[in-house]
């Protein structure tokens, strides 16, 4: 079988998870390397034919296409999407798991995005208001105070944004009290696990608005 009919199998596949809800948010990121690189470069080829030197050879291509070097948790990312479509056709019977061939992480390493300092913060939040207020429409005022309100939050519960705070609900906003304390608690999904954040005391206020 072409590499392409197992690997848009896996897209389905994945697809079908995400919108039951029980597929992880990291599968959109499967299945853009998917359609963006993995089928470009390996659609054509029989899925049991690639190896060593094929791979080498997209690792070369895939530079050329990003006109960098990766870094590892992009080239992680790739080789995750990569196995999922074996997993599609070791399961169909169209390859052995031994014909599977092993893939090298040999991505860049990653640089930790710069913070804000005190006083950029300070910056943004004092300006945020009257850039509201500015909005041309009601809607373009209405989405730059809800723009507002999610960038406090995300400053103030430590969440991620995108994996974290794309599915979040009301429903993962709950009150947690101890030794007579009551704190506002996010339960939320990224990429890899489930995590439980304490969000500042005026995060409900933030919410509130919302």
């Amino acid at each position: 079988k072409r590499f392409d009919v197992a690997a848009n199998i896996a897209i389905e596949e994945m697809r079908k998870q995400l919108s039951a809800g029980v597929g992880k948010s990291v599968y959109n990121d499967y299945i853009t390397a998917i359609n963006k690189y993995l089928i470009p470069y390996f659609g054509k080829y029989n899925i049991n034919t690639i190896g060593y030197e094929e791979l080498q050879a997209f690792g070369a291509y895939r530079e050329k296409q990003m006109g960098r070097k990766p870094v590892a948790s992009t080239v992680t990312t790739h080789i995750s999407a990569m196995n999922r479509v074996y997993d599609i056709a070791i399961e169909r019977g169209w390859i052995a798991h031994q014909q599977v061939p092993k893939i090298k992480n040999t991505g860049a390493k990653g640089t930790a995005r710069e913070a804000f300092s005190r006083s950029e913060y300070a910056s943004l939040t004092s300006y945020m208001p009257k850039w509201c207020e500015r909005g041309l429409t009601d809607t373009s005022k209405q989405m730059r105070y809800l723009l507002r309100d999610y960038i406090l939050v995300l400053a103030n519960t430590g969440m991620r944004h995108g994996t974290e705070s794309y599915g979040l609900k009301w429903k993962h906003l709950s009150w947690h009290v101890q030794n007579g304390t009551k704190a506002l608690m996010l339960s939320v999904n990224g990429k890899t696990k489930h995590r439980e954040l304490v969000a500042r005391r005026n995060c409900i206020a933030y919410f509130k608005r919302i």
